[in-house]
């Protein structure tokens, strides 16, 4: 199924295995279209799926926040009740309530991880290329100096950079080094009232390290310049009623810079939607497309859970 290259996670009214999937759309899928892989059913130890991510050989990673907590990697093409090839998952992992994750050229692991909530700190979790079972992690971030109070979206750069967004009204984004590890004071953080953050959730970033993050209130989507750094404004922002905007929680940039997000439901609307943007695209302008509808499958989207391939 090579045409595949919109990935979704699904909770439908936050279920468990197997209530829970994912979805892949063909390239230029628009309207009330149905999905060409459906991934579902009780092989696939999906449960609560939140972050997607897919390497450069077309292999699929989900992150599952349902007990026990996991990472699970699928073959590309996976279908119907297909079971993971690999999955994280056990004590020795560190993972509690993982979200987003995203990939390293080399192919490690890197996870954004809720913890406890508001109970206690969220961390990132950095896992070599292959890992599989009750893995310990190379690396993990977290302490007092991290600023990871609900890390939720996580991106990597060209150099290995690690982007985390952090939930919340007064959350941001916060950029580690690459080998980060412990209590690690980030390199950069962009936060404050000028950057027009409100509840970050979903982060992505173009080759030249341009940042995008999806704002899970507001109903924005900001563009911030390569290298921004303290309480700057975004050098771009998609908003206002003729962008569709309901939840943005996602988001992912395919090769020309067009620019893919997961809308989820508020109360007014019952169903999710992907909205796809032009490359560039500033203000209060339509999406060019939107997959959303019975035929699609698309319900409630997991957050941070959103990836082109």
């Amino acid at each position: 199924m090579t045409a595949a290259c919109i990935y979704v996670t699904n909770q439908p009214n936050n279920r468990h295995d197997p209530g829970s999937y994912a979805l892949a759309f063909g390239s230029n899928a628009n309207g009330n279209v149905a999905p060409v892989q459906t991934i579902r059913g009780s092989k696939t130890g999906l449960g609560q799926p939140e972050g997607i991510a897919v390497d450069a050989g077309g292999n699929i990673y989900i992150t599952n926040q349902s007990l026990p907590p996991s990472v699970t990697v699928f073959a590309p093409g996976a279908n119907g009740n297909a079971a993971p090839f690999r999955t994280i998952v056990g004590p020795r992992t560190g993972l509690k309530l993982p979200t987003g994750i995203a990939l390293d050229a080399a192919g490690n692991i890197f996870v954004a991880d809720f913890g406890n909530g508001s109970s206690g700190p969220g961390s990132v979790e950095v896992y070599a290329a292959g890992s599989n079972g009750n893995v310990a992690p190379l690396r993990t971030i977290q302490g007092d100096r991290g600023a990871l109070t609900f890390p939720i979206g996580i991106a990597v750069d060209s150099n290995r950079n690690i982007y985390v967004a952090s939930a919340g009204q007064f959350g941001g984004v916060t950029v580690y080094a690459p080998g980060a590890h412990g209590d690690a004071k980030p390199l950069r953080e962009i936060r404050g009232d000028r950057t027009q953050m409100n509840n970050p959730v979903g982060i992505t970033l173009d080759a030249k390290g341009v940042t995008y993050v999806a704002n899970g209130s507001g109903n924005q989507l900001n563009v911030y310049a390569a290298g921004a750094n303290g309480n700057v404004a975004p050098i771009r922002a998609i908003a206002g009623p003729h962008t569709k905007l309901r939840l943005p929680v996602g988001i992912a940039l395919d090769a020309a810079g067009n620019i893919y997000v997961s809308d989820s439901p508020q109360w007014c609307c019952p169903r999710s939607f992907v909205r796809v943007y032009a490359a560039g695209a500033n203000g209060d302008v339509a999406p060019l497309r939107s997959i959303g509808g019975s035929n699609t499958e698309v319900e409630s989207l997991g957050g941070a859970g959103i990836a082109v391939h």
